[in-house]
């Protein structure tokens, strides 16, 4: 550039030096003729020592006006040479001060400038010149050279001014109409305009320039020649080719086209910085960049670019670092780029893709020689239309192809949890070979972002190899699943392994293993599927289930060409269903599922399908059924109605599934059907449907002594169905609610239910009413049922009113089995006692939440009684039933009762299910157990107040035994005081607090009884102090030696579970054989109960009110029999028979009198 200036400045200062000598000697009016000018002209710069020649053909001199014809000018000196030729130069000027050119042309003009170097150092040109004004300069087809660099066809309108400052030193002003060369390997100016300023060395000019690609607004402001620095270059417009303003201004790195604006600082000699803003290719990358800054470091030959945010290959992207290394053949760039969204390499012939996040590039080149290394780390988008949600990849492209490397720089990419792995290369020709490795735990989502839309879960891992070429890809699969489910069908684990060669051609072959899970909630042990794919076809030969339920097994192909269909070659499900196809059936999966003629053997009878149709405006079905064993049916689909029965019909139906229009009709007939425990002879039902409604014509359900009927309509028209069905059901036995829980027995009684259900399904309208008469039901732990039981209620709207419940209960006393019970009730009878129960109340239903319940009841004198669990109470009071929150509370008396058998804490927790608060009091409640710690006759009374938390029954109160008796030990023991103590405890086993009193000669015994029922404590005590428990133990039997005590504690211990063995024997016959005595007992004075031949079995059963038959017969070998019959008048006569063992009979009178 230095160079360029220099020569131009040379020119133009000589061409001045020119003019002025020639309008000096032009204004010598006598010199007339070329040759006399010629001298004069070459005197005058011998004189002033200008070392110029100058020649010309003809020269036209008079005032104001110069014009010469092929001039011829050299220039010589130590340093430089100027030669210098013009065909025509004219001149129009004026004297004066300044001087005043009003016009200089110049045609063809040819400069060549030549130097020789030197070792020195040059200093920089002063140029001092008169004062001129050129109003305007033409050059036409001008050339200058000077030392290599030349200016051809050069064309110049413009003009031009120089002004001497107060050093002498002149001011050049250069005003540009036009102006247009060629610089040879630099630049074509096909046009230019605009204003130079020179002064001491410094250029400032401002510059409208067109170039052959490049249409730009140049500015510059302090180009200092000496020193090769400048402010600013400034150049902008829409057309730029940088390589071009790059040759121009000899800023050779810059390389790239487009628009933008551009601003250059080079205050130092090398070093180069550059504000700018962008649209376009810079160094071949497509670009937008907005307020870049790019620094040259030319003693380094690196350009590196800064940038904010803009646009690189298409791509948003912000912290951008770019650096281009400008000496390296093919050029080396490193990028750094901190934010990039939406990257799509098909800039690079890769892939479509849309990838956002930071990128680490090194390359080298571009287009056929390019290499890049790009790491990656990226954030969701997608890659050849798989879509992720993050990654790092990195990837190495070069001529021989695209890498993506293993080991520790393995590309990876996450969706949501799921990993995708990927290593391998694509060569140069096409050919493919990557691993895909992936770890899938929400399935559904990888298959979407490959662009399947499968609702699949559960685990699937594995690797995938995509190999062959571009023309013909194929792959290898080797899958593991772990709980995969969809499409109604789950599988614990599963094995996928085969390959597809060519994935246009869609050949290739697969094997599926599965083992547990479950299809349409049939439990599956195992499956196995051969697959054979071809183009536009799948061969499964065969697909096998095997369950519980049987083994299901599929052959036949599926057809995905120009339509879609399913040709079923077999299809059989045997073991339970035994469901075979019997010809094979084309099944259209076109636009829906589409198929005729199916001819099923299932369930030990036929279903023939004529039609089967199902699309998103149709589904049309016809066809019959005969012979369908329902108890199969219900087996394979495991329902728990456990349906039985055999049922045929007939069904044709035609409607449109958006809108629920059609037509259609079906009946069913079934005799007898079973569901679960309910036994119906026949059940009917015909329907007809039209429109958008369904009419039940008639739905009727038989048993004997009941029926049943349904009949009415649903309408589907609505977004919510409305419907209008009435039911109505009566007979003797309420056969819906026959084994409501297996403690139950059945409910009979004359029953009658009506009611109306109107409305839409999501808030339905009830209406009808219920009764029962002379109901009655037995629950199994009580010995008699509740009778007499009247059930009247009414159903409106949302809300059912009990009216009326009543029951009526009718039991004996329960009494002990000791001596003075049989004998109290042989004399005076057992009478019963009745009691009634009642309640009434309201059960609201909700659209949300629980019902609302309000039902209370009253209790009077309800006696219940239990020989299984030796209990008869008689409780008194009130209940309240109330929800929500569900919970019963009560207030409950026990009038009278009898409790034979404490029983044993409960090892846990009693639960219940509904919260409770019931309050329990008694004050005659009467105990009589016996056991191994003793036997207990007492009266019990006191309070407890029953409650439940968290389901747990809490227990809190006082039970005290007022009066009774202890029997252990071989004494009777009075009971002076004792307590049960129920502190707020989950488990029943009450704190014991008994103390009871005997009498040995003068002496009073004492038994305390402390601890818990499930762990009590038992102590001995006398009124005489000197007697410890050993001492009373050996009282009790009568011995005093030590040895002889232990012996006879022993005997008394073996008397005691003798007789408690006797004891539970005969209430267990009692119990289970419904005997009014069953004793055994030793047949002679010393028998032993260990010893079954020693013992007699007596059984006695009343037969009528005043007769009773007793049977006797000893276990030994030589059995012994004995039969006794005994009528009783009255109570204080009776007369019987007894056969004695040999077999003769006595006669027996008994006559007792009472005084």
């Amino acid at each position: 550039m230095k160079n360029i200036i220099t020569k131009i400045r040379n020119i133009v200062l000589w061409i001045v030096l020119v003019l002025v000598l020639i309008w000096i000697v032009g204004t010598a009016l006598f010199l007339l003729f070329p040759k006399i000018q010629r001298t004069a002209i070459r005197l005058v710069l011998f004189y002033y020592k200008v070392p110029l020649y100058i020649d010309y053909d003809s020269a036209k001199l008079t005032p104001g006006y110069f014009r010469f014809t092929d001039i011829f000018a050299v220039y010589s000196s130590e340093k430089d040479t100027i030669m210098a030729s013009v065909d025509t130069l004219e001149l129009y000027y004026s004297s004066g001060k300044p001087i005043l050119a009003h016009k200089i042309r110049l045609v063809n003009p040819k400069v060549d400038y030549r130097s020789v170097p030197t070792k020195t150092k040059s200093k920089a040109s002063k140029i001092s010149l008169p004062d001129v004004v050129v109003k305007k300069i033409e050059i036409l087809n001008g050339d200058f050279k000077a030392n290599g660099f030349s200016l051809e066809n050069l064309n110049v309108v413009g003009k031009l001014q120089t002004e001497r400052e107060i050093d002498n030193i002149s001011r050049i002003s250069i005003g540009l109409d036009t102006f247009s060369c060629n610089m040879p390997s630099r630049a074509n100016i096909h046009f230019a305009s605009g204003d130079i300023n020179f002064f001491r060395n410094i250029i400032d000019a401002h510059l409208s320039i067109e170039l052959d690609s490049t249409d730009a607004e140049l500015s510059m402001k302090n180009y200092d020649l000496s020193k090769n620095t400048f402010d600013i270059i400034s150049f902008s417009g829409d057309k730029i080719d940088l390589t071009e303003i790059g040759r121009l201004i000899s800023l050779d790195f810059l390389n790239g086209s487009g628009a933008g604006d551009f601003e250059v600082s080079m205050k130092n000699s090398g070093m180069l910085d550059m504000d700018f803003s962008f649209d376009g290719k810079l160094w071949g990358i497509p670009m937008v960049l907005d307020n870049a800054r790019l620094k040259f470091d030319h003693s380094l030959a690196v350009v590196t670019v800064l940038e904010k945010r803009g646009k690189i290959w298409g791509s948003n992207v912000s912290d951008v670092k770019l650096e281009f290394f400008t000496d390296t053949d093919p050029m080396k760039y490193h990028f750094q780029i901190g934010r990039i969204e939406n990257f799509d390499l098909d800039v690079f012939d890769i892939a479509s893709s849309s990838l956002s996040g930071s990128a680490d590039i090194w390359g080298q080149g571009f287009k056929d020689n390019m290499q890049l290394k790009i790491e990656a780390q990226l954030l969701a988008g997608n890659y050849d239309n798989f879509e992720f949600d993050g990654g790092h990849f990195f990837v190495n492209i070069d001529s021989t192809g695209t890498a993506f490397p293993a080991d520790k720089d393995t590309s990876f990419a996450f969706i949501d949890n799921d990993t995708v792995m990927l290593w391998g290369k694509i060569d140069d020709k096409s050919n493919i070979h990557l691993y895909c490795d992936v770890r899938a735990y929400k399935p559904d989502t990888l298959l979407k972002a490959f662009g399947y839309d499968y609702d699949i879960s559960g685990y699937i891992g594995g690797r995938i190899q995509i190999i062959g070429e571009d023309k013909k890809t194929g792959i290898i699969v080797s899958l593991r699943g772990k709980n995969v489910s969809g499409y109604s069908v789950s599988v614990d684990r599963i094995r996928i392994e085969g390959q597809i060669k060519d994935l246009d051609e869609n050949i290739g072959n697969f094997i599926v293993v599965g083992a547990g899970g479950n299809i349409l909630s049939v439990p599956l042990d195992s499956l196995s599927l051969t697959l054979r794919t071809g183009k536009g076809k799948y061969f499964f030969r065969p697909l096998i289930l095997y369950s519980q339920k049987g083994k299901l097994r599929a052959t036949g192909m599926l057809f995905s060409g120009d339509s879609l269909s399913l040709r079923l070659d077999g299809f059989t499900f045997d073991k339970i269903g035994n469901i075979s196809l019997v010809s094979p059936v084309v099944i259209s999966l076109e636009n829906g599922v589409s198929c005729k003629n199916i001819y099923l053997s299932a369930f030990e009878g036929i279903v023939k399908m004529k039609t089967l149709t199902y699309t998103d405006s149709l589904l049309k079905i016809s066809g019959k059924m005969e012979g369908i064993n329902l108890k199969k049916f219900s087996d394979m689909v495991d329902t728990t109605l456990k349906i039985q029965g055999n049922a045929k019909g007939h069904f044709d139906w035609e409607v449109n599934p958006t809108n629920y229009v059609g037509a259609g009709n079906f009946d069913l007939y079934v005799a007898p059907l079973v569901a679960r425990d309910f036994v119906f002879s026949s059940f009917s039902a015909t329907g007809k449907y039209h429109g958008d409604t369904l009419d039940i014509v008639h739905c009727y359900a038989r048993r004997q002594d009941e029926v049943a009927n349904l009949n009415g309509w649903i309408a589907f028209g609505d977004t919510i169905p409305s419907l209008h069905l009435e039911f109505s059901a009566n007979g003797k036995r309420p056969g819906l609610i026959e084994n409501f829980s297996p403690e139950i027995t059945p409910i009979a009684g004359k029953y009658v239910i009506n009611l109306l259900v109107d409305g839409n399904l999501n808030s339905p309208k009830f209406s009808g009413n219920a009764s029962l008469d002379s109901g009655s039901f037995k629950i199994s732990e009580l010995d008699n049922p509740l009778d007499n039981i009247t059930i009247r209620a009414k159903i409106s709207g949302k809300k059912i009113e009990l009216t009326k419940f009543s029951a009526e209960s009718k039991a004996t006393p329960l009494g002990s089995t000791g001596l003075f019970s049989k004998i109290f009730s042989s004399i005076f009878g057992q009478k019963f006692v009745s009691g009634t129960m009642s309640a009434s109340g309201t059960v609201e239903l909700t659209d949300k939440g629980p019902p609302k319940i309000n039902i209370s009841g009253k209790i009077d004198k309800f006696p219940l009684r239990s020989t299984e669990k030796g209990y008869y109470i008689v409780p008194d009071g009130t209940f309240d039933f109330v929800s929500p929150p569900m919970h019963l509370d009560g207030n409950i008396e026990i009038v009278d009762g009898t409790i034979l058998q404490l029983g044993s804490p409960s090892p846990e927790p009693t639960k219940l299910p509904i919260p409770i608060n019931i309050s329990v009091a008694t004050d005659n409640l009467w105990v009589l157990t016996k056991g191994l710690q003793g036997d207990m006759e007492a009266k019990i009374d006191g309070s407890l107040f029953i409650t439940t938390a968290d389901r747990k029954v809490s227990l809190l109160g006082r039970l005290n035994i007022d009066d009774g008796k202890y029997f252990v030990y071989g004494q009777t023991f009075t009971v002076e005081s004792g307590q049960l103590d129920f502190k707020q405890i989950s488990m029943i086993d009450p704190k014991l607090d008994i103390t009871a009193k005997t009498t040995m000669g003068e002496e009073d015994v004492f038994l305390h009884i402390t601890g818990t029922l499930s762990a009590p404590e038992l102590e001995l005590s006398s009124s005489n102090p000197d007697f410890s428990q050993e001492d009373i133990l050996r009282l009790f039997a009568g011995i005093s030696d030590s040895t002889v005590f232990y012996d006879a504690l022993q005997e008394r211990t073996q008397d005691l579970l003798e007789q408690y063995l006797a004891h539970n024997i005969e209430q267990m016959a009692q119990k289970t054989l419904g005997v009014d005595e069953f004793v055994i007992e030793p047949a002679t004075e010393n028998g032993s109960y260990f010893n079954p031949s020693d013992l007699r079995l007596t059984v006695g059963k009343r037969i009528t009110g005043g007769l009773f038959l007793r049977y006797s017969q000893t276990l030994s070998d030589s059995a012994q029999q004995q039969f006794e019959a005994e009528y009783r008048f009255s109570r204080h006569f009776s007369i019987g028979a007894m056969q004695t063992p040999e077999g003769s009979y006595k006669l027996k009178v008994n006559l007792r009198w009472e005084y």
